[in-house]
């Protein structure tokens, strides 16, 4: 096959099994993927373009029992998962990951997770269901912050999504409380949202002509082509080509953002630039589509997935460090566990990623359109819907799409292992109703029944669906509603299929530190001492819109005389985050530590910036104190020497006294100096 992109080709062995893959990539490189099986037909192996081989063992009866790494190893990992056991009627009863965490779970008599745990105290949660099969409280009894109940309306349509103390009617904090309305014909019509005890209170609401919501634009097809500033483009057969948007900047500020899609002879999403970050995607056709790799615009590998032979991922692979991910059977919480430790993120609904304590300050409020920060770009899995977007915040196929949309394809109820599922047909632009959805509580193998049929199928070439069986959807990143979007499985949208958390993967990490770096500068100690330290590094480094400093230590002039240009707290970090839309902000994949020193981050040319390994184990604060210090050297002539030698100004000074620059020793000693007084005044 040759497209517009470059080509594939496929081997197959003497049974028609696919043997391998390869596919090219014009100006990028080529990459194959190989397969083998055992006597039974399953998938025994599959090798990256790298030289990576997973494995898959299986017992008796042809269930899977192993998963395991050999030849080019990835971060020395050999071992993804092991030790599984079932239930007598298949279901899974327990699993072991690569770093011994034991999984293990309880069902109902209707079969359905009646209890969810992973050792070490990582989760424990319970589950009770409505009569029809649908979740109606989840009981976090390792963190009672996120115990969640949802309410539906008689066409089984969510109606509100409760957590915290409003689930449960006391007063501890909520993280979270969402209620939602539709006209007859489900579009939603309107939904308010309140976030950690009403720190932000927002609402929406809309109506509709002919399923188009008023004031947006749409072409002749009905295709969604504008949400207020934010444009889409699309191409002869319907796909989304390009979509033209504003992020909101921690401040407040808006930066245009662009993101370019590519397709495949197939209509299958192999290509994307997000403000000039460009990815290519390796995907798997024995594993329905999954993407295998994540590749740069220069060849390089920069994710790897590790899936089961069904398709359901199980770990990432991410700046040399291997992340295992389980998702909760209802599909609110992920939970990671890596050689830095464990973590989670916990879902809204539609997919919002929720902060597991209250922020500081509110974010800044976002258009319709806006894309907010941290939901621009980057990994794929992790593209996580806006909850401080009601309107245009959710996510499709890793591109911010509107909410109605998202509830669409959520509306016969939430987290539920038992639910009506809506295909979304990237080629048509509809929702196809198929039938219900069933949920393997870890793996997520969605399997949709068509027409009451019991008897378990796999889908048609290229992912397409047969008329009437039951469809192993697995692949889609998901645990519920599945997409289907032209002639592959895509994610979905919802929460409910729990999208990766990559608390430790380099665009989420990045991405949240500048966050946090923000809600650091609310503090007033913190935002004088930036602001000031970045005024006087620019008249140590001899910046032409710099002047001296006064014996007295009064205003900063310049030669005339004259007050100098305001440069406030956050203008460095504003550097920051246009560097990460553009792509500059980057995993090294190397380790910073040379004797007894750390080197968490370099800053290049004041253009770009590299984290080592050794960022991505910090601490939220701590990341974030790392951000300000290096999002200073975006800044020209910003150098350590220069920076260090003003906070040792800063320190130094007194009465009649203006300070001085100190006599550092080396660039690690200046580095060093500069931690401590971020540290000592924006740690809080």
């Amino acid at each position: 096959m040759t497209d517009g992109l470059g080509s594939k080709s496929y081997i197959y062995n003497d049974l028609s099994q696919l043997k391998s893959e390869t596919r090219t990539f014009n100006g990028v490189g080529t990459f194959t993927l190989s397969y083998d099986y055992n006597l039974g037909g399953e998938l025994k192996k599959l090798t990256d373009s790298t030289g990576m081989t997973i494995n898959y063992d299986y017992d008796n009866t042809g269930r899977l029992n192993g998963v395991t790494g050999s030849d080019n190893l990835y971060a020395n990992v050999s071992n993804y998962a092991s030790n599984f056991e079932y239930r007598a009627w298949g279901g899974l009863k327990a699993m072991t990951d690569g770093l011994n965490h034991v999984t293990s779970l309880l069902y109902n008599s209707k079969l359905q997770p009646s209890q969810y745990d992973i050792s070490g105290n990582v989760v424990h949660q319970n589950y009770d269901y409505n009569d029809d099969g649908r979740v109606r409280f989840v009981h976090n009894t390792t963190d009672i912050g996120f115990d969640r109940s949802y309410s539906y309306d008689h066409a089984a349509r969510l109606t509100e999504a409760r957590s915290g103390g409003a689930a449960r009617g006391d007063n501890v904090s909520t993280p979270y409380n969402e209620t939602f309305g539709y006209d007859p014909f489900s579009n939603l019509t309107s939904r308010w949202s309140l976030s950690w005890n009403g720190q932000t209170n927002d609402s929406d609401s809309a109506t509709y002509a002919n399923n188009r919501r008023s004031g947006w634009g749409y072409d002749a097809d009905g295709r969604n082509t504008s949400i207020d500033t934010r444009t889409y483009n699309f191409d002869a057969v319907g796909q989304m080509k390009s979509m033209t948007a504003q992020q909101v900047l921690s401040n407040g500020n808006h930066i245009t953002v662009t993101e370019n899609v590519g397709y495949d002879g197939d209509g299958v999403k192999v290509y994307d630039v997000a403000s000039g970050a460009t990815n290519y995607y390796l995907r798997s056709s024995v594993l329905r589509g999954a993407i295998i790799e994540e590749i740069t615009s220069s060849g390089q590998k920069n994710i790897g997935y590790v899936y089961s032979p069904s398709g359901t991922e199980l770990a990432q692979q991410s700046t040399n460090i291997v992340i295992w991910k389980q998702n909760s059977p209802a599909g609110t919480s992920q939970y990671i566990a890596s050689s830095n430790g464990t973590g989670r993120t916990e879902f809204d609904p539609l997919g919002a990623d929720i902060s597991l304590t209250a922020p500081p300050d509110p974010p800044p409020s976002e258009g319709e359109g806006d894309i907010g920060g941290g939901h621009f770009g980057g990994i794929m899995d992790a593209r996580w819907s806006d909850f401080f977007n009601l309107d245009g915040g959710c996510v499709l196929d890793g591109v911010a799409t509107s909410c109605g949309l998202a509830m669409s394809a959520l509306n016969s109820g939430a987290a539920s292992e038992a639910m009506r599922a809506s295909y979304y047909n990237l080629t048509t632009h509809k929702f196809d109703y198929v039938g219900y959805v069933y949920a393997d509580p870890v793996f997520g193998f969605a399997m949709v029944d068509f027409m009451g049929h019991g008897a378990m199928a796999e889908t048609g070439k290229n992912g397409h669906l047969p008329d009437s069986s039951i469809v192993n959807a697995a692949g889609t990143n998901d645990s519920s509603v599945t997409i289907i979007a032209g002639a592959d499985f895509v994610s979905t949208i919802t929460g409910l299929g729990s999208p990766q958390n990559t608390a430790q993967s380099a665009g989420a990490a990045a991405g949240s530190s500048a966050i946090g770096a923000a809600r650091l500068l609310r503090n007033n100690d913190c935002s004088n001492f930036i602001s000031e330290l970045i005024s006087i590094s620019a008249s140590v480094a001899g910046q032409p819109w710099s002047g001296r400093i006064t014996p007295s230590f009064g205003p900063l002039l310049d030669q005339n005389g004259n007050m100098t240009p305001s440069y406030n707290a956050y203008y460095a970090l504003n550097e920051y985050e246009r560097a990460l839309a553009g792509g500059r902000v980057t995993a090294s994949g190397q380790s910073g530590r040379s004797g007894d020193t750390t080197t968490y981050g370099t800053t290049t040319n004041n253009s770009t910036i590299s984290w080592n390994r050794e960022f991505y184990s910090l601490g939220q604060t701590d990341r974030a104190l790392m951000v300000l210090h290096e999002s200073l050297h975006l800044i020209a002539n910003f150098s350590d020497f220069a920076v260090a030698g003003a906070a040792h100004i800063m320190a130094t000074r007194g009465t009649n006294n203006p300070g001085n620059t100190g006599n550092f020793r080396n660039q690690t000693e200046a580095s060093e100096y500069i931690n401590q007084q971020i540290a000592a005044h924006c740690r809080h």
